[in-house]
Parts: structure tokens; C-alpha cells; sequence
């Protein structure tokens, strides 16, 4: 996104009283952050009223987004823009959705087909195998997994879908520039290097308490449902739920016994139409995912243990669609040669199938 709609947008964001749904509705209106700027001023007036019309067009916090700006960059981070490329499509029409996301690593279009995982801070044994089982079966069959690096079954989630080769999206609660829980940070590189880490937050902004419920609805929103492992009456996770429901979303839950804690809230969301799951099977079927061959995900997963950091990155930028080594290389910034003797091992290792004309396919 061109650097002066990336500082206008932050500028915009910055003017009390504009909020979310406003601006949103300006670049629905207009198309660009730069062409509300540059709009009549009865035409904003008439939008949004006279006071935060004269601030539109005063921009008075330009200087300051444009150090934002530069946060980002030194980052090697993105932003993207409501309703410009780059914007993930399954958070376009959710309720409230944020006028921008400020990006580590990249959102591909395979990001599409997600599920988010969450749950307590605090799981039993039991309830750290079942997300880890669950996300890497998951995740080896392709299917992002969306969590918020929190401790406990978030973080767990996370590393079992980089254990399989697989993607994950960490959703912060904070800017951008900030790592929280700051013993993630190993993590949440990971995480850029094989996903993405996102925020609707301004860089600096910090990890406050009512930032959390809010960027739950960003977790649900990037997937195509959202499961709970273990949490309690009173657990977040149960907020993320809540609003997957609003977004008309399904929600999965992993029972569990009536005198623990930490399944409180699961049981209460099975009681009141969540669906319950006890392996990705069940998620597979409910979301119409076809595995024609019941072990080529086991197949996949075994293959998918012991990737090199190279092959991870190329199995994760292919998907079922066929696609030429020429555009591949390209979009890795691995020269051809290079490319074709990583997905040759890839190949080899029955995760990867070429097509005629050099073109090449995830095999599951």
C-alpha cells in the first residue's frame, strides 16, 4: 500500500470521535484514505458532521502517523487498507471491522480456509493434547489456525501448527511493534516466518485489558469457525465464541468433566448449540472439508515433521490450486534453480506433485 494512504489512514484513525464504523463508511464512500482527504467539505459534512469534517480535511496528526509509518517499516511489516487488496476478505463484512491491519509476515489467500483455536491460560495435560493434536492435524491438512499468542492453549495451538509445516495467525491485543507475552518473542517471529502477526492497533499502543475482548472478533472473523479447548465460566475464549456466533460462524467445543474448572465454559457452550468435537475429524466433517483418504493427513503430518525452514516456507506458499514455478519463484524471491531442487525434495517426500508444464500442486 502506497506509503502516503498508510499515513493518512493512521492519521484519520487518530481524530476522536471519527471511530471505526465512521471511517469505515468514508472509504466506502470515497475509495482511498487520501480521496476522504481530498472530498468536498459539505460532502464529509453530510457524512459526519461539521467538527469532524474540519478535522478531516486539518489532518492534524499527519507528522505522527508518518512516524508510525516508519515503526512499520523498520519492521518489515505492511499495512493494509478496508477495501483495497490486501485486506482479508473474511473480515470485510464483519460487524465492526477494522479500517486497517498492520502486518508481520503476509496474509495469503490460502488463509481463507482457517479455524481459530482458544481456550484457558491455564489447561490440564489432557487439554494441551487435544488443541496440539487437533491444530497439527489441521494445520497439516492445510487449514490456518488463528489464535491470540496468548499462554496456554493459544500459544500451544501456534506451535503445533508450525510443528506440522502448516500456518498460523497470531492476533494481538496491542501494536504491532509489541510482543505480548513478551516470552513469545521467539514465537511470534516464528509465527511471521510462516503466517502472519496482526493488529488493528497503532504501533506503541499497549497490551491494556479492553483491548483483548476487542480484537477477538478479528480471531473469529479470519476463520471459518472457531473452536474452544478448556475455559472457564468467565475465560475470553468464550468472548471470541460470542462473537463467532454474531458472525454466524460455527462454534466447536471439547467437552469435559463437570467438576473441573476450566471446562465451565465449554460445557455451557455445548449446552446452548455448540458443536462438540473430540478430534479434527469431527471439525473436518462440519465444515464439509473432504479428506478422500483418511491417512493421507497422518501421511502428510509424519512427511511434514523435520521440514527444513526453506521447504516449510515453499509446502506453505503452495496450495490445491496448480501454480507455475516461474510465479512461485517470483512470489518467494527464490531464484527458479533454487526453487526446483526444494520442490523436488518436497517431491520426494510425497508433499508436493507436479503438473505438465512445470507446474506444481500441494498434494493434499
Amino acid at each position: 500500500m502506497n506509503a502516503n494512504e498508510v499515513k493518512i489512514i493512521f492519521a484519520l484513525s487518530m481524530i476522536k470521535g471519527l471511530g471505526d464504523t465512521k471511517l469505515r463508511n468514508l472509504l466506502s464512500q470515497f475509495g482511498l484514505p487520501s480521496k476522504v482527504v481530498e472530498a468536498d467539505l459539505e460532502l464529509l459534512a453530510q457524512a459526519v458532521g461539521d467538527k469532524l469534517a474540519s478535522e478531516i480535511k486539518e489532518l492534524r496528526d499527519y507528522d505522527r502517523a508518518s512516524k508510525y509509518y516508519e515503526k512499520i517499516k523498520s519492521l518489515g511489516g505492511e499495512v493494509v487498507i478496508w477495501g483495497q487488496a490486501g485486506y482479508p476478505k473474511s473480515l470485510v463484512d464483519i460487524p465492526h471491522a477494522p479500517p486497517f491491519l498492520t502486518v508481520l509476515g503476509a496474509l495469503q489467500d490460502i488463509d481463507e480456509r482457517a479455524l481459530a483455536i482458544v481456550g484457558t491460560r491455564r489447561p490440564s495435560h489432557a487439554g494441551v493434547k487435544v488443541a496440539h493434536d487437533i491444530a497439527y492435524e489441521l494445520a497439516s491438512a492445510g487449514i490456518t489456525i488463528v489464535s491470540g499468542l496468548a499462554v496456554g492453549i493459544d500459544s500451544v495451538a501456534h506451535r503445533a501448527a508450525l510443528e506440522a509445516g502448516g500456518r498460523t495467525i497470531a492476533v494481538l491485543g496491542c501494536g504491532i511493534d509489541i510482543v505480548y507475552p513478551r516470552e513469545h518473542k521467539d514465537l511470534a517471529e516464528r509465527i511471521a516466518k510462516n503466517g502472519a502477526v496482526i493488529s488493528e492497533f497503532l504501533p506503541g499502543t499497549p497490551p491494556e485489558a479492553f483491548n483483548f475482548p476487542k480484537r477477538n472478533r478479528l480471531i473469529s472473523g479470519l476463520a471459518m469457525g472457531t473452536l474452544v479447548v478448556e475455559a472457564g465460566a468467565r475465560s475470553g475464549a468464550l468472548i471470541t465464541a460470542k462473537h463467532a456466533k454474531a458472525q454466524g460462524k460455527p462454534v466447536f467445543a471439547v467437552p469435559g468433566t463437570p467438576v473441573a474448572e476450566t471446562s465451565a465454559g465449554t460445557n455451557e457452550l455445548l449446552k446452548t448449540g455448540a458443536k462438540l468435537v473430540t478430534s479434527a475429524k469431527d471439525i473436518f466433517e462440519a465444515l464439509g472439508i473432504k479428506i478422500t483418504k483418511p491417512d493421507e493427513v497422518s501421511r502428510v503430518m509424519d512427511a511434514a515433521r523435520g521440514l527444513s525452514e526453506e521447504e516449510k516456507r515453499v509446502f506453505n506458499a503452495l496450495t490445491a490450486e496448480p501454480v507455475h514455478i516461474d510465479v512461485l519463484a517470483k512470489k518467494l524471491g527464490i531464484p527458479t534453480s533454487s526453487l526446483l531442487t526444494l520442490l523436488l525434495r518436497l517431491e520426494l517426500k510425497g508433499l508436493v506433485r507436479q503438473l505438465p508444464g512445470t507446474q506444481f500442486v500441494r498434494n493434499l
